[in-house]
Formats: structure tokens, C-alpha cells, sequence
């Protein structure tokens, strides 16, 4: 009798090890799926923010944008690096996204406050999250037809500004 109790307390703590094996496992493959949720929302910022010579105003016919290859999917929003202007501005920007350089169309187009803007601090741009947008291109450009110098918005960056695969436009 002592073996057939003995048997069955072998077969018991068996089948707690297994279950608390896979119980493990479970949480562990739990764990790496929101991981990578995470890691999909915590991209790190592209690029560092230079005021400079190389920041122009965003007046009259000058378009400034970036264009760039997004490394992951679901691209929701484009955090901008805006000087405000040295004057009191009436004119607001208009943000383009667009599907590439030489896309004919917007994807999106926001229309942004100069009063909203403060120096130092990025300018968020949201929009429908793209959730295919994991390595391709897109390309975004701030115009402001109305504004004239000195009442214009500035685009910050210059020549220590980096990322990797981007290019800057001046129009």
C-alpha cells in the first residue's frame, strides 16, 4: 500500500511540475508578445534638434520638409522641431505627409498654430496610425504662403542633425 501511495504522490508532484512548466512557459511567450507591443510604440526620436543657419523660415514659397524611410509599422506621429517666429505670427503652417517625394497626393495635412508652438519643446503631428508603414518611404513638408520674414515659423535643424536614411528639403 505504502507503493501505490508513494506512486501516486511521484505521479502528483509529475504533473504539477508539467503544469507549472507550462505555466511558465506561457507567461514567458506572454511577455515577448507585449515587448514588442512596446517596442513598436517607444520608437526613439530620429535626429537631433540644431538651431542654426541652416534653419530656415517657413515664408512665401519656401517648402522644408524630410523625407525618410520608417522603421517600423504603424507610424501615427511626426514630433516636428519648430522655432516660433520673432514676430507675433497670424499665419498658420501647413503639415503634408506624403507616400514619397514624388507622391502626387497628401496622405495627411494638419494645419498648425504658430501660437502653438514653443521653442525647445517638439511639435507633435498625429494621424491615423499607417500600420504598413514598416520600411517605406515617406516624406513630409511645412508650408506657409502667407507668412513673410520675420513673422514665419523657423524648421530647426542643421548640420549635426542625424538620421540615417533621411533627406532634407528646401523648396
Amino acid at each position: 500500500m505504502d507503493d501505490s501511495v508513494s506512486r501516486q504522490g511521484r505521479a502528483m508532484t509529475s504533473r504539477r511540475a508539467i503544469a507549472m512548466a507550462m505555466a511558465v512557459l506561457w507567461l514567458a511567450a506572454l511577455m515577448l508578445v507585449v515587448k514588442a507591443g512596446v517596442d513598436r510604440l517607444n520608437a526613439p526620436p530620429w535626429g537631433n534638434a540644431v538651431a542654426g543657419d541652416l534653419s530656415p523660415e517657413v515664408a512665401g514659397d519656401t517648402q522644408v520638409g524630410q523625407a525618410w524611410r520608417a522603421p517600423l509599422p504603424g507610424l501615427y506621429c511626426i514630433e516636428l522641431f519648430l522655432q516660433p517666429p520673432a514676430l507675433p505670427a497670424r499665419q498658420p503652417l501647413t503639415f503634408h505627409l506624403r507616400a514619397g517625394v514624388d507622391a502626387g497626393s497628401d496622405l495627411w495635412t494638419a494645419t498648425i498654430d504658430p501660437e502653438q508652438i514653443l521653442a525647445g519643446v517638439p511639435y507633435a503631428v498625429e494621424f491615423e496610425p499607417l500600420r504598413d508603414s514598416k520600411a517605406k518611404t515617406f516624406y513630409f513638408y511645412l508650408e506657409s504662403p502667407e507668412s513673410g520674414p520675420g513673422e514665419a515659423v523657423e524648421a530647426v535643424y542643421g548640420p549635426e542633425t542625424a538620421l540615417e536614411g533621411g533627406s532634407a528639403y528646401v523648396n
